[in-house]
């Protein structure tokens, strides 16, 4: 699996180094971005397949309009080929945080954003909203 993304992400850089439109250089961003998301993937299962230890926990404030922000960006590339309309609302979340796991919480909700991507018919909606609770 490394050999291949690592192809994939030479090609791409590769890419960068011509004369590109706003749009080629969108898509190229979310490529790399992508690809080196899924290169940290495979590091951490190369890591867990060598530990008899289940993995613990990173819990730290995370900021979730920032981890929102870049979920919304990653679905937004998702769903261009698509053509599936994606309406997005974040209410009051400037200043909120959370005690989670980053990178497990991205991956959860990019699971599941990933799913509605998949499942939601050409021409459909996804919508997406989140507001600071009461309390929080």
């Amino acid at each position: 699996m490394k050999t291949p993304l690592t192809i994939i992400k030479g090609n791409v850089e590769l890419l960068g180094e011509t004369v590109l439109d706003q749009e080629q250089m969108l898509y190229q961003k979310y490529i790399i971005e992508n690809a080196t998301q899924i290169e940290g993937y495979i590091n951490k299962l190369v890591e867990l397949s060598k530990s008899e230890t289940p993995e613990a926990l990173a819990v730290k404030k995370v900021a979730v309009k920032n981890l929102l922000d870049g979920i919304h960006e990653q679905t937004s590339g998702m769903i261009i080929k698509k053509n599936i309309k994606l309406t997005w609302q974040e209410m009051d979340l400037a200043s909120v945080t959370i005690q989670a796991d980053r990178e497990k919480l991205h991956r959860a909700i990019m699971n599941v954003m990933g799913n509605a991507v998949e499942f939601t018919p050409p021409q459909g909606t996804i919508a997406v909203a989140a507001q600071k609770g009461i309390g929080n």
